[in-house]
């Protein structure tokens, strides 16, 4: 039985086991014999606990001493040894103060060559404004607040100057390898990971610290990632330190999802810090990876606490992630760096746009007021203004003016621009011209006028509204008054939005007159004669078969969204304020609706936030992201709450069973389910058929019936995007599963049908065949996707230039030329020099090289190529240099794909054996 250690100050451990202690300290050299004997020595006796302290604090003593090594480990833990053993011990904290003053005196002769290599402690926060005003912009679908003016800062600023290096000298000394010491950077493994240190460590981790300093981080993390197995259960210090530094190059060289691999790794073998934390979450976000940032987030959500300048990124990733409880979790728990209310706002803004529910916005927006005076915080309009937006859209007017003068008198808030911009903008969707005019003037008495950035953007959506109703002469008379009268100075989107005006529903001379007008006053508009010529040709192309009058639009948008309306009002009332009761029944069971009830006991909503969202748009953001078990856990969730599901929710939950758990799994939910929604179809769905008779030994044919069914679904669903989010999180989690065959198979697939006309394959699309190619060593596969990223632009990305540069590492590390005899050497290395060459062309046209972007794809050229009688390819000529322009401009992507999958007959033996002249006789 082991002794449990009494508390207070630990006893003297006895002479003998500080002489076997000491011993076996001075004879190792590593920190892991260091670990080793302590935790051996103190589940020997507890009187050993000194010395176990003194080796947990070893990394304290290492990020104090740059220098600090397993020589002056040893000494200075048998220091420690003998002034125990004499008992003059008397604790750590005396110990380090004799051990500080003697770093001083060392200290005082190198300081100034000290201090220029410190780049401060990383992991303080900055301020707020640094890099949220850069980052929103990158966020999809976000909104921006205003902010407060001032330095914008990037992404670099975020990452330590001694993790990054110049780029343009890639053959000098890394700055980032030369400060592998920095006390204040240094990232440490944790106390309780087992240490190894190998030989064969020693040369990759050399190998890694030689890559860094030739300038090829992507090349040292895949390194890195093909030497550090997730199944290996420790990491050396040296090791670790190049993995992190590898992490902030990537970083600073927006090589983000190379650097999200480095982080997951060192999640699996190690732990990370909240540096790295931030730093990946900052990355990503700033990319526009709003799920990766979320699900990061929610892994170390209960770990790490979130800065104040991140406080924002991360509630606008979770809002438009679609996980609005965590949201709501995460600004009550920050509330109190919300500045001016500007998270709040954001907050609403989200929930409204997400799920359309006014009930919800009140009553969150209650529950927040409540909770301001308890930080001694007061509210601003930013708060009331996504309400006043929700009950203008909503249909509520009267509503919208009301909280307006409760913000006005309850809490002494000053009307500014935006807010009564919303009461304006609400008049114009009612057709209220008079109203608009009063509303206008009213502001420009105020002064609300004169700051352009919030008053253009509202007279833009008030005019968007008036000159579709309006003639030509009547938009003209009404623009030329607002300008004229409150100085507006059109921005690019309003200046564009004139222009379709008058091209519909004005003449030449209108257009006319309106540019030379924005000459003579000096209009500072980027729209040259190019741009004027692509809105005239999409408008001419928009009356071909268009609609004709409103009513014809207004069918015409009911059928693409299934539902559309010329005013939020029914007889005069909203939705929620219609008067007849009868109208708030459900058509079955003749019960109230549960909104319509809540709303008549005026109760604060009390089921969880995410279950105002549409059920099938949860489900389709999970299945378009990958996460097939997040998207049936919103399904279960919705059904344990007695939500009356439909066939496409069962569909969607029959997708996402098959591709996370498989066939049994799939048939028996639609058994399940069949049950319950029989009664609302006639006939068994095809797709329900499908699943209940297919083979289930075809794995590809499974998934792609899976896939092509969620296509089909997205396709003919009103508010459901076609995209191909779910081909390529699909192929690429089958790719890291060891089966790149039924990946490639899945993308081609994909490629081949008719949904890349709608959504062309851009170069996330591309990096997936990539992969896929490269993990089947198809060396024309990878010559195929760099060829069609010269060729074509739209398949052209950074993330697709940092593919092909990992692989090509790989690609390098595996060509052992003395294993191979010496024609198939010859004929590899030729290969590897094409690839090599066309990959710097790709590198060069993705940085905007001129000469790069002169050689692309003629189609003059490629419809001639398809007209031509093809032959079989010469491999000989294959791989020539000399060819490359000549191969790019006429290059068909299509057959070439065909022909590399070995779909066409590219072999001169086997199509000369098939078109033989007497087997061919011989058949007729």
């Amino acid at each position: 039985m082991i002794t449990k250690p009494t508390e207070g100050t630990p006893a003297v451990p006895s002479r003998n086991a500080l002489r076997v202690l000491r011993r076996l300290a001075l004879a190792g050299s590593t920190v892991g014999s260091f670990c080793t004997v302590a935790a051996i020595t103190y589940d020997v006796h507890r009187r050993v606990r000194v010395a176990e302290r003194i080796i947990e604090n070893k990394r304290a003593l290492q990020t104090s001493a740059p220098n600090y090594d397993a020589t002056s480990a040893a000494r200075r833990l048998a220091r420690m040894m003998e002034v125990a053993e004499a008992g003059e011990y008397t604790g750590m904290e005396n110990f380090k103060e004799e051990d500080q003053k003697l770093r001083q005196a060392q200290a005082m002769q190198g300081e100034a060559g000290e201090n220029s290599l410190n780049g401060g402690d990383f992991e303080n926060p900055t301020q707020a404004e640094t890099f949220l005003d850069a980052s929103h912009t990158e966020l999809v679908g976000t909104i921006n607040p205003k902010q407060d003016s001032g330095k914008i800062a990037n992404l670099h600023d975020f990452i330590p100057p001694e993790y990054t290096r110049p780029t343009d000298t890639p053959n000098s000394p890394s700055l980032a390898i030369g400060l592998a010491n920095s006390p204040a950077l240094s990232e440490k493994p944790s106390n309780d990971t087992p240490i190894t240190d190998e030989p064969a460590s020693d040369s990759i981790s050399e190998r890694m610290r030689d890559l860094l300093d030739r300038g090829r981080p992507i090349d040292a993390a895949q390194l890195f990632l093909d030497t550090q197995p997730s199944s290996l259960g420790g990491i050396s210090s040296t090791r670790r330190e190049l993995a992190v530094k590898a992490f902030y190059v990537n970083c600073k060289e927006d090589n983000v999802f190379v650097a999200r691999n480095l982080f997951e790794r060192l999640e699996d073998v190690d732990k990370v810090s909240p540096g790295l934390w931030k730093v990946i979450m900052l990355a990503l976000a700033k990319k526009g990876c709003i799920e990766s940032v979320s699900t990061i987030y929610c892994r170390y959500m209960h770990k790490f606490p979130v800065s104040a300048d991140m406080v924002d990124v991360v509630l606008r990733c979770l809002l438009e992630s679609h996980r609005l409880t965590t949201a709501k979790w995460f600004l009550l728990r920050h509330l109190q760096y919300d500045r001016d209310c500007g998270l709040c706002g954001a907050y609403l803004s989200g929930l409204w746009r997400k799920t359309r529910s006014i009930e919800l916005v009140n009553g969150q927006l209650m529950k927040i007021l409540s909770m301001l005076p308890r930080l001694e915080k007061d509210p601003s309009d930013k708060l009331f203004n996504p309400v006043i937006k929700a009950y203008i859209e909503f249909g509520r007017q009267a509503d919208a003016e009301a909280l307006v003068e409760t913000m006005m008198t309850t809490y002494r808030l000053p009307l500014r621009c935006r807010t009564k911009g919303l009461l304006v903008y609400g008049k114009a969707l009612n057709c209220d011209w008079n109203g608009v005019d009063a509303g206008l003037q009213e502001m420009h008495e105020l002064n609300l006028t004169s700051r352009r950035r919030d008053f253009t953007p509202i007279f833009d959506r008030i005019f968007l509204e008036y000159w579709v109703s309006h003639s030509g002469h009547e938009i003209r008379d009404f623009l030329y008054n607002y300008i004229d009268r409150f100085r507006i100075v059109p921005d690019k989107v309003l200046y564009k939005h004139i222009l379709e005006a008058f091209v519909e529903k004005g003449t030449k001379d209108m257009i006319a007159e309106f540019t030379r007008t924005a000459r003579d006053r000096g209009w500072k508009i980027p729209i040259n004669e190019q741009e004027f010529v692509e809105i005239l040709r999409f408008r001419r192309l928009a009356l071909e078969g268009a609609p004709v009058g409103f009513w014809q639009m207004l069918q015409a948008a009911r059928m693409k969204y299934g539902q559309a309306a010329t005013s939020q009002k029914i007889l005069g009332y909203d939705q929620h304020s219609f008067p007849l009761a009868e109208v708030n029944t459900m058509p079955m069971t003749k019960g109230a609706l549960p909104w319509y009830e809540r709303t008549l006991r005026e109760l604060t909503p009390s089921k969880p936030v995410d279950q105002y969202q549409k059920l099938h748009r949860q489900m389709a953001h999970y299945i378009h992201v990958g996460k097939m078990a997040e998207a049936l856990k919103c399904y279960h969730n919705a059904k344990n709450a007695k939500f009356h599901v439909k066939q496409l929710h069962v569909e969607l939950a029959a997708i996402a069973t098959l591709l996370e758990h498989g066939l049994s799994e799939a048939r028996a939910l639609v058994e399940a389910e069949w049950l319950n929604i029989r009664h609302l179809i006639r006939f068994f769905p095809q797709f329900f058929r499908q699943i209940t008779e297919v083979d289930p030994s075809a794995e590809g044919e499974l998934i792609k019936m899976a896939v092509f069914r969620f296509y089909q679904l997205c396709w003919s669903n009103k508010r459901m995007i076609v995209k191909h989010h779910i081909t390529v999180a699909t192929s690429r989690r089958l790719i890291a599963q060891g089966k790149p065959d039924v990946a490639l198979d899945l993308l081609s697939a994909v490629y081949m049908s008719m949904y890349r006309r709608s959504v062309a394959f851009d170069g996330v699309c591309m990096k997936m065949f990539l992969r896929a190619f490269a993990a089947m060593d198809n060396i024309p596969g990878i010559r195929w996707c760099i060829l069609t990223g010269l060729s074509r632009g739209s398949a052209l990305n950074h993330d697709l230039v940092v593919e092909v540069k990992r692989i090509m590492g790989v690609l390098h590390r595996k060509f052992d030329p003395s294993t191979l005899p010496s024609r198939e050497v010859s004929k590899k290395t030729e290969q590897l020099e094409y690839i090599d060459c066309i990959a710097d062309m790709l590198a060069k046209k993705n940085k905007g090289d001129s000469a790069a972007w002169e050689t692309k794809s003629n189609p003059t050229a490629k419809r001639m190529f398809r007209r031509m009688l093809k032959r079989p390819l010469d491999e000989r000529r294959l791989y020539k240099e000399a060819n490359i322009e000549e191969t790019i401009e006429q290059w068909d992507e299509e057959y070439e794909l065909e022909a590399v999958l070995g779909r066409i007959d590219i072999n001169p033996k086997s199509i000369a054996a098939r078109w033989n002249e007497r087997a061919t006789l011989g058949r007729v």
